[in-house]
């Protein structure tokens, strides 16, 4: 409908609606964006339709939330998550996402639709507090800044008292990859765990 096109067409928010069929390896194929989503993404609407949802996740693309999503919505519910997305060029935005299913007259799922808000400065904002409270959010310990600045004052009163003072560092081999393979939330309980 080309009224409804063009009331869409307005809309600062992204807007996709895709196919609901999908396969095991790919996300369901993409029929509608809005001139929203070229604008955030870089991608022209004919370079988006008939391509996967896939082709906007990325290495740091949360598995946990996407496999929420796709859980929810072949449910029959309304699925809403805060996803990392890629653009064309490789850049990353941080998506508010609500995707809800669309039916047809006899109540089957025929397409997803999904609006998407672009929450990157308030992701930005908030990871500067996280770090500007002194402590990591997710593990509870010390935040970077916090810790040189706690342990140059804790050396400095052992010289003073010409005590002796130790530091014992931890790492945690191939945490990347785990990331990358297991998807974020995983990394995420292993940090508090070690934590």
């Amino acid at each position: 409908n080309t009224d409804f096109e063009q009331l869409i067409g307005l809309l600062r928010d992204v807007v996709i609606v895709t196919e609901a069929e999908t396969t095991p390896s790919e996300g369901p194929r993409i029929v509608y964006v809005n001139p929203a989503f070229t604008r955030l993404t870089g991608y022209a609407s004919d370079e988006a339709v008939g391509r996967s949802v896939c082709m906007l996740r990325g290495p740091a693309t949360d598995a946990g939330a996407l496999a929420r999503l796709r859980a929810a919505v072949v449910r029959g519910e309304t699925a809403h998550e805060v996803v990392l997305n890629y653009t064309k060029s490789g850049d990353t935005c941080w998506m508010d996402l609500s995707v809800k299913p669309l039916r047809d007259a006899d109540g089957r799922i025929t397409h997803y639709a999904a609006i998407e808000r672009d929450v990157s400065a308030h992701k930005a904002i908030e990871r500067r507090v996280q770090q500007a409270s002194g402590f990591d959010p997710l593990t509870g310990l010390l935040a970077r800044r916090e810790f040189f600045e706690r342990a140059e004052h804790a050396r400095g009163q052992a010289r003073a008292r010409t005590d002796g003072f130790g530091l014992v560092l931890l790492d945690i081999d191939y945490f990347r990859s785990l990331n990358a393979t297991h998807g974020i939330e995983t990394g995420d309980e292993l940090l508090v765990q070690v934590a």
